[in-house]
């Protein structure tokens, strides 16, 4: 009898099939009211301003309003995935168990936890309307309001006609690969802060009912455990000879599923969701409920893996517990709602097995087309977008040339974007992280290791550590280890402790290390500067408001990179000096005037008018004379910009602005990060005794110097943390968020009249 090859994989007869045309739209919920429809769709079935259909690469795309027909196809298509099925009665809501008291601590918790980029519902309220809510002194009172909308909602006690539009949704056809559409439901937003605030409370009894087989509910990193445990058997049993894996596919599971049985089981096992689930679960895509009510029939199969996230499934052990747990399924699947789509699921056997017995034991569907070790993982690789999910759960063993070919067109397309053409050494740092001098670019190749160590390190304690016998596994920390020095070589269970951050840092660390060592002290000195916290603000700067810069600006990343302006040393054309081929003069040079224009600017920044500071630029008489002949004192500006009470004593805020590369500090500034600042923050005390000089009256003198790179100085940055913590009272936003907005802003001033700077030189220059 003939055995199929290591690691054969049999699919269903819509491998490969290819649609020929897509179409995109927001529609509302099949079976809607004709009122309820959009104008377009009721009177002519078109849509042309959010649908279009998208043709094969040979033919050009038409318009969908050309064909009208197309829609009204879609419409069909979305009404067959969201059959109408009765919910057979069941206790009443009021009869059911109470939920427990949601408190604006948990509301304002999960409230956060929403990204800001959160897709609104029907009625057009988005998360951050929420957030705005939350001002100054109304935070508490707003979050009490809505803690009480949530309450409300959970108990079920709302009216029921509101439940079509809160715990509605709105369905955007999205095209599948084979042909089809895949309906994205976008909620509204209540009834998503309404379910994560109860899933928080039932999270510890999701998990224990739930685990080992559900591991999409309440398991940190379920999809992470359930890949790494199917490799690590698939290891131990590449020699088997009848050891079979089935990947299960439910069709429309969602929306398939007895809502009678999800509501039943939610009664007996989430009493608290109870309420929730009735009172909302009208339609089929308004309740994801991940319970698997086949937990007790799998188990009493001997199988080796028995794993679900959500609707999918895998299956493993040997040939005939395979079989009889794959028909067992099927039947109880069916009693629920649910059928198992044979079409789209996947037998893969380990080592080899006889044919005949697979034709024996599985059914044809499954066993329909035959895909072998041909050109299908380089099929996969063809999709860029997975290449994060690759690098993570997937060991770099085999893979490098992919991952190299990925950060190439990562370089190229930087290079298209910026006119910022790297090196070699350059694109080295421009991978490394925001701290470490570079741009965050992270390397794919360089860090398949570290994030694939990680991956295994979350779900290892649930595999028994059987992950450690892997090829991929044992090669990653070797490569990870290779590009560390001897004595930060990382052991197996150090690393399978460790995040990818912390790994990543260590790879980053050793790079930067290794940069500074083998860099000049000009180097150094720029690269110490540009790793700092106000340095690197500009990377994340907004372009809204006083974080806008024009694009020829971001030549001062050329900089942060040590990429010449041009090709040799040349005098400047507007002081009695040489401008270096860096562009490190054109941060200082006297002449010009952006200097001045520079120093204005940053002290206009109107932070401490939002803050309530009230300051005064540049306030006369800020000092008294100190006898009757002292006609000095009294002319004396000390403040650029002077506030009566900052931190309860008036304070002078003098801005300046110097550079790293200044003669007098360069050797400080090349071995400690912010050197220069400091030194020149002393010298602003020391001049004159202006600082003794107010103190001695009662002001409070403080220097606020900034390096050319954006780098503060300590006791100017925490002036700054001063601010933004007013700012951040009197707005209602959070602290950390308006310091950051601060510093991006004051970067973007800092580094935006270098950039002029520099550009006028060398036009100049090139004039000549």
């Amino acid at each position: 009898m003939p055995k199929l090859s290591q690691l054969t994989h049999w699919t269903g007869s819509n491998a490969g099939r290819k649609g020929n045309a897509c179409l995109f739209g927001r529609l509302a919920l099949p079976g809607a009211p004709p009122e309820q429809l959009p104008p377009a769709l009721t009177s002519r079935g078109a849509w042309p301003s959010a649908c279009h259909v998208r043709g094969s690469t040979e033919k050009p795309a038409l318009p969908c309003f050309q064909k009208a027909f197309v829609l009204s196809q879609t419409v069909a298509a979305l009404a067959a995935l969201h059959p109408r099925t009765p919910v057979r009665a069941g206790p009443s809501i009021a009869d059911l168990p109470i939920v427990p008291e949601v408190a604006p601590d948990l509301v304002a918790q999960c409230l956060r936890a929403f990204p800001a980029e959160t897709s609104p519902g029907r009625t057009g309220l988005r998360v951050q309307h929420l957030k705005d809510a939350c001002v100054a002194g109304g935070t508490d009172a707003f979050l009490s309001h809505l803690a009480g909308v949530v309450q409300l909602l959970a108990r079920g006690r709302a009216p029921h006609f509101v439940a079509p539009v809160l715990a509605g949704a709105g369905l955007v056809a999205l095209p599948k690969p084979n042909g089809g559409v895949r309906p994205i439901a976008v909620g509204e937003i209540m009834r998503r802060l309404t379910g994560k605030c109860l899933m928080k409370i039932v999270r510890a009894d999701a998990h224990n009912h739930f685990w080992p087989l559900q591991v999409g509910v309440a398991v940190p990193h379920g999809a992470e455990i359930a890949i790494h445990t199917v490799r690590a058997w698939l290891w131990r049993h590449r020699t088997s000879n009848a050891k079979v894996l089935v990947k299960l596919d439910f069709a429309n599971a969602f929306n398939q599923v007895s809502r009678t049985t999800v509501l039943q089981e939610a009664r007996a096992h989430f009493p608290a969701l109870a309420r929730w689930a009735t009172w909302c679960y009208g339609q089929p895509t308004r309740l994801q409920f991940g319970g698997h009510p086949v937990a007790a029939l799998l188990r009493q199969q001997g199988l080796d893996i028995a794993v679900f996230y959500l609707d999918d499934g895998v299956l493993a052990g040997d040939l005939a517990a395979v079989a009889a747990a794959l028909q067992q399924l099927q039947q109880r699947a069916s009693a629920v709602g649910l059928h198992l789509n044979l079409a789209k699921c996947e037998l893969v056997v380990a080592g080899t097995a006889p044919e005949a017995a697979l034709r024996n034991h599985f059914p044809v569907p499954l066993l329909q087309t035959e895909q072998g070790a041909g050109n299908w993982p380089e099929t996969y690789l063809m999709g860029l977008g997975g290449f994060p999910t690759l690098r993570s759960r997937s060991g770099s063993f085999g893979h490098g040339l992919a991952f190299s070919m990925f950060d190439g067109m990562v370089r190229r397309s930087l290079g298209d974007f910026t006119g910022i053409h790297l090196t070699a050494q350059q694109w080295l740092q421009a991978s490394r992280g925001l701290a470490f001098g570079g741009l965050g670019l992270r390397s794919c190749e360089q860090h398949a290791p570290a994030a694939f160590l990680a991956s295994v390190g979350f779900g290892c304690q649930f595999f028994c550590g059987r992950s450690q016998s892997l090829e991929t596994f044992k090669h990653a920390l070797v490569q990870l280890n290779a590009a560390l020095p001897p004595d930060k070589a990382i052991t197996t269970e150090a690393a399978l402790g460790s995040k990818q951050s912390t790994l990543s840092e260590k790879l980053d660390g050793a790079r930067w290390a290794h940069q500074l060592h083998h860099a000049s002290i000009i180097e150094q000195a720029v690269l110490r500067s540009e790793s700092s916290v106000g340095a690197r603000a500009f990377l994340s700067a907004l372009p809204h408001g006083h974080g806008r810069m024009e694009p020829a600006a971001f030549i001062s990343e050329r900089v942060r990179l040590g990429v010449p302006d041009s090709d040799a040393d040349a005098w400047c054309p507007r002081w009695d000096g040489i401008s270096d081929r860096q562009s490190h003069h054109a941060g200082t040079c006297v002449a010009g005037g952006e200097r001045t224009q520079r120093h204005h600017a940053i002290r206009n920044l109107e932070w401490a008018s939002q803050a309530g500071l009230r300051p005064e630029k540049e306030a006369p008489h800020l000092l008294l004379p100190q006898s009757p002949d002292d006609t000095s004192t009294p002319q004396r500006r000390p403040a650029d910009l002077f506030i009566p009470a900052l931190a309860g004593s008036p304070a002078a805020l003098d801005f300046a602005v110097t550079a790293t590369t200044r003669q007098e500090t360069l050797a400080s500034a090349s071995q400690i990060e912010g050197a220069a600042a400091a030194a020149y923050a002393h010298h602003k005390e020391t001049y004159l005794a202006t600082a003794q000089t107010c103190e001695r009256q009662g002001v409070l003198f403080l220097p606020m110097v900034v390096e050319t790179t954006g780098n503060w100085d300590a006791r100017a940055y925490k002036v700054l943390r001063h601010i933004a913590q007013g700012v951040a009272s009197r707005t209602g936003t959070d602290h950390a968020t308006t310091l950051s907005t601060l510093l991006q802003e004051a970067k973007v001033v800092v580094r935006g009249f270098r950039a002029r700077a520099a550009l006028r030189r060398r036009a100049e220059l090139a004039s000549q």
